[in-house]
């Protein structure tokens, strides 16, 4: 199966994404956007209504029902920042400093969704998870 980009208007064509998605066995990359934030109730309903695995792209997907979730530890962007915030604040052009790249990565996992959509989780992957929701 290979990679496709799909653009949705509303939450119709989120039901209708998703379905197709699962007809082939395949699954549903979220990305991180204003669209997925303000929809993410109707892309949860209709990725476990389809029984399709959806993996989001913040960790707080994992607590309203998402199956998965991959990206960036806020926290550590934030801490990082402080030291870019100190050196502006010391009189260091912004313009001068490199551009930071995030360095940690967190995987979340929800089992009740797993198992609300037929996907048993390998337990190599859970080992391997920051965070398991049950």
């Amino acid at each position: 199966m290979t990679a496709q980009s799909s653009v949705c208007r509303d939450d119709a064509d989120i039901g209708a994404l998703i379905k197709h998605a699962g007809d082939g066995r395949g699954g549903v990359l979220v990305m991180p956007e204003v669209f997925t934030t303000v929809h993410r109730d109707a892309i949860v309903a209709a990725a476990v209504r389809h029984r399709v695995p959806a993996v989001y792209p913040d960790e707080i997907s994992t607590t309203h029902g998402e199956l998965m979730s991959y990206g960036i530890d806020p926290a550590d962007v934030f801490r990082r920042s402080a030291s870019y915030v100190d050196r502006i604040l010391r009189g260091e052009n912004p313009g001068d400093l490199p551009v930071q790249n995030p360095t940690k990565f967190r995987l979340t996992i929800n089992l009740k969704t797993a198992k609300a959509i037929g996907l048993p989780v390998p337990p190599r992957l859970l080992a391997l998870a920051d965070a398991v929701t049950e």
